[in-house]
């Protein structure tokens, strides 16, 4: 197909499709002529991969970037590539600051490997700080929970792969590792609403002697 084909099946426009291929996040298409190229189906899958990247997951141009190199790097072996991409996903923010050393500590004390110049590490450590900073820190129970969910969940990402040494495989791999993540995060907030509606509910169904006494519920008299 031609970039006009490809920008109209992908919904990116043109430019912005050069704009990738500049970038290094795309590659080129085949030159059919002096000013034309040809793109195939792959482009097409990439692009929607990039949309998602910059626009579900938050991620920078240099972090699309980052995974697009693991992706296209050296054939690894599926779990290493697990390991190398975990450090490329981008995470929802980058956290610059001085380490505090609370992530550390309850890493260790769960047993969970880690590196201190992991992001997720940064991000971790950043935000048990600021739940400290405001009064609301997380007790050992509550972490405890956390973990649970957090390795039940990676469990389930990882079965989901095709352990095979091919370019697939590894590309599942890579994206198996934030694809999923918003989902996680998006299901938590509605698994909260359904608790305050489900505690409101009951309030509604066991009124007070007060409300009883209401003929509207309102308070109209």
């Amino acid at each position: 197909m031609r970039i006009s084909e490809l920008a109209r099946e992908s919904g990116i426009p043109v430019a912005t499709i050069k704009y990738y291929i500049r970038q290094g996040l795309l590659p080129a298409g085949a030159p059919v002529n002096a000013r034309q190229c040809d793109y195939s189906s792959r482009h097409l899958d990439r692009l929607r991969l990039i949309r998602g990247l910059l626009h579900v997951l938050g991620a920078s141009i240099e972090q699309v970037r980052e995974v697009v190199a693991v992706i296209d790097g050296p054939a690894r072996e599926p779990w290493e590539v697990m390991k190398f991409a975990t450090e490329a996903i981008p995470s929802p923010h980058r956290h610059e600051e001085p380490e505090h050393g609370r992530a550390r500590e309850v890493l260790e004390e769960f047993g969970l490997p880690h590196a201190p110049e992991h992001p997720a590490v940064r991000q971790l450590d950043a935000a048990l700080f600021f739940a400290e900073e405001i009064g609301m820190p997380m007790s050992r129970e509550q972490l405890a929970v956390y973990v649970r969910a957090a390795r039940r969940t990676a469990r389930a990402d990882v079965e989901r792969i095709s352990w095979e040494p091919d370019e697939e495989s590894v590309e599942r791999a890579v994206l198996g590792t934030a694809v999923y993540e918003p989902v996680l995060l998006a299901l938590r907030r509605i698994a909260h609403r359904e608790l305050g509606i489900a505690h409101y509910g009951q309030l509604d169904a066991n009124p007070t002697a007060d409300e009883r006494k209401r003929p509207d519920g309102d308070g109209a008299t």
